[in-house]
């Protein structure tokens, strides 16, 4: 598969991590460290293969704890905090490390989060899940970790009505989240909402500006709803690669869910087909060739910390959140917006 032809990437991030602007650089990342002990399995082994050399931790999940002490005893690695406030399985159940009894409105009855974004936003408070986000970063850095970065459970990222607080955790911590500039479709405000693009270019700017390095776009392993049957293994690389060739110059998230076969935990036949074979795919040497064939560099997360870190200016430039935070979600906030001239902002 030739790679294709595409234009250069305008994302500033790329120079200060040395890349020149034509450069596809990918960031093959591991999601859900700690749901099962498979997840575990699996990004130890792609560590050493370094294609994965990236992944986050999902704190409030049964083998959390048995990752965090990894980290602990090898501080090399490069690992985030996968903020979670949904529970999507039937067959395991995870809630809030602060428990169900000090946040009632992020459980249902069996004290687990609810099982997806919409229905969480029906019943959780605003200063629930703040609290509860706090809390998972508070038990990642008390066991020891200084994390590369911070990401977010259930492909969409934060709740819309946190992004400023996700942002603003990012600045706090000295860490990049996972905020790329391409707007993502939140589930509440599609991207067709009149003035949301232009205050997602104005706000992701804005991040920038403060110091914060973004990714461009953000892809996420090709789970098939419509097809509950395990699809074969040569359906699964045309499948990936023809995702991989597609990618432009930038800068590239590609959330992963690796799993060894030896322990799925609760995890559904249909989804491990998709996670065995990234485990196996992604150590293969027919990727390493592909990846070399299309010009795919993959890095890890923790150069965006060290470059955001090295600027030494991120805290005070990120002041212009807080006075957001009290107009985002107000009726009439996004009007601004519809027809504002865009212009980039100054720190």
């Amino acid at each position: 598969m030739a790679a294709a032809e595409f234009e250069p990437s305008a994302n500033p991030a790329l120079r200060r991590l040395g890349f020149d602007p034509a450069s596809r650089v990918v960031i093959f990342h591991a999601d859900d460290l700690g749901m099962t002990r498979g997840s575990i399995e699996a990004f130890l082994d792609l560590q050493d293969a370094g294609i994965v050399t990236s992944g986050s931790i999902m704190v409030p999940c049964a083998q959390a704890g048995e990752m965090l002490a990894l980290a602990s005893m090898y501080p090399d690695l490069d690992l985030g905090v996968h903020l979670t406030a949904v529970c999507e399985w039937t067959a395991a159940r995870w809630g809030p490390v602060l428990g169900q009894a000090t946040v009632p409105d992020l459980c249902m009855p069996d004290g687990g989060f609810w099982p997806d974004q919409p229905t969480a936003r029906g019943h959780a408070r605003a200063k629930s899940l703040r609290r509860e986000s706090l809390a998972q970063i508070a038990v990642a850095r008390q066991a020891g970790l200084d994390p590369t970065h911070l990401d977010a459970h259930a492909v969409k990222g934060v709740f819309p009505e946190l992004t400023l607080f996700y942002i603003s955790l990012g600045f706090h911590y000295g860490v990049p989240v996972l905020l790329p500039r391409q707007m993502p479709s939140f589930p509440s405000q599609d991207r067709h909402t009149p003035g949301l693009p232009r205050f997602w270019r104005w706000l992701t700017a804005r991040v920038e500006a403060a110091g914060m390095p973004l990714v461009d776009q953000f892809i996420v392993t090709p789970f098939d709803p419509m097809q509950p049957a395990p699809v074969t293994e040569g359906e699964l690389v045309d499948r990936y690669e023809r995702l991989i060739a597609r990618i432009p110059p930038g800068l590239t998230y590609f959330a992963l869910h690796p799993n060894t076969a030896e322990h799925p935990g609760h995890i559904a036949a249909a989804s491990m087909a998709y996670r065995t074979f990234e485990h196996a795919y992604f150590q293969s040497a027919r990727l390493q060739e592909f990846l070399q064939a299309q010009g795919i560099i993959p890095i890890g997360m923790r150069p965006l910390r060290d470059i955001m870190r090295a600027t030494r200016r991120s805290r005070p430039r990120a002041q212009w959140l807080e006075t957001m935070h009290s107009a985002w979600g107000k009726p009439g906030f996004l009007k601004q917006f519809a027809h504002r001239t865009d212009r980039r902002p100054g720190p």
